[in-house]
């Protein structure tokens, strides 16, 4: 599972540089498998908790491959 609470991002253009914004908290829950010793695949899916609704919520795959 991975929990995303310090989301933060500043608005192109702002005038004001040091002013961050909150992002929506969000919460990934999955099962990870390791295909090989290189290669770990992680499907998942990524939803917002305060705010559960289908244009809030991701289905996915993450991929993390060992080159070296």
């Amino acid at each position: 599972t991975v929990f995303g609470y310090f989301n933060w991002k500043h608005l192109y253009g702002d005038s004001n540089k040091e002013r961050l914004l909150h992002t929506y908290n969000y919460q990934s829950l999955g099962i990870g498998i390791a295909v090989a010793r290189d290669v770990f695949l992680y499907p998942n899916i990524q939803f917002v908790p305060d705010n559960i609704r289908s244009d809030f919520t991701n289905v996915a795959m993450s991929a993390t491959i060992n080159v070296f």
